[in-house]
């Protein structure tokens, strides 16, 4: 059990180092993908929205909420003795889908994306409500990574839509 542990660890650590590597690569630069309402309203007739995987900075839009599965040992192969997980998702009005690259695979109709963020006080009072979420995005790989696709939270914020002016 300890050397999955550490195989876990190890694992990690190179994602990290991955990330951070990415980040000085990138320096100032940052990619981002409109927020989904406002594609929906510019392309009413679009019937996709497409986004890119990591480094590509994106917005989503959706309501915040905390979902639980079987966690270690065995992910729900041994539910008697598996831990229950929480995490948080965010549950998108409109489905998207991602556009594959070396690492990720193509993925249409996402509608339920996992949250890597702190479990704390201030992201709990916005469970329920609609948020806007910014990060990137990468294919789930690891058995803690329970949907499809994962978004690794740089900001989460209360959901403000613009204002539409009132024509007379």
């Amino acid at each position: 059990m300890h050397l999955d542990k550490v195989k876990i660890f190890k694992e990690l650590t190179s994602i990290l180092f991955f990330n951070f590597a990415w980040l000085i690569t990138l320096g100032t630069t940052i990619y981002q993908t409109p927020i989904i309402e406002e594609v929906a309203e510019k392309n009413p007739h679009q019937k996709e929205i497409w986004y890119e995987y990591k480094p590509s900075v994106v917005i989503i839009v959706g309501v915040l909420s905390i979902q639980q599965s079987y966690g270690p040992p065995g992910y729900g192969e041994t539910p008697k003795i598996d831990k229950i997980r929480k995490f948080y998702v965010i549950k998108l009005d409109i489905p998207i889908n991602l556009k594959g690259n070396s690492t990720n695979d193509t993925i249409k109709g996402v509608r339920k994306i996992q949250l890597v963020i702190d479990y704390d006080v201030n992201n709990f009072k916005l469970v329920g409500h609609k948020v806007a979420v910014k990060g990137t995005l990468h294919q789930a790989v690891f058995g803690f990574e329970y949907t499809k696709v994962i978004l690794d939270v740089q900001s989460l914020s209360l959901y403000k839509p613009k204002l539409k002016k009132m024509s007379q």
